[in-house]
């Protein structure tokens, strides 16, 4: 768990529209530990290529994406997602 970062804290959360937007997503990765990045509103050519580069944030760091919703994504650099984390998007799923 990164400093700072207690139980029950949400995890920051990103909108994510275009591909270069995700690099301060995964700049906040490296910074708390993990990130919830929701990519929704960006096209479906900029959604396949924002979760490749979500994915090899992931795999670079250990682990997989957890996926909490159609393109939302919890990326993480060792923890699963809060309870509250998984809630908040869980009609979406």
């Amino acid at each position: 768990m990164s400093e700072g970062e207690t139980a029950g804290q949400e995890t920051p959360t990103h909108i994510v529209s275009l591909r270069q937007d995700v690099i301060h997503a995964i700049s906040k990765l490296r910074e708390h530990g993990s990130v919830i990045v929701d990519f929704r509103t960006a096209d479906p050519d900029a959604q396949t290529s924002i979760a490749d580069v979500l994915d090899g944030a992931a795999l670079a760091s250990g682990n997989s994406p957890f996926v909490l919703a159609s393109n939302v994504y919890f990326v993480t650099a060792g923890k699963m997602p809060s309870r509250a984390d998984i809630e908040r998007y869980r009609d979406l799923a």
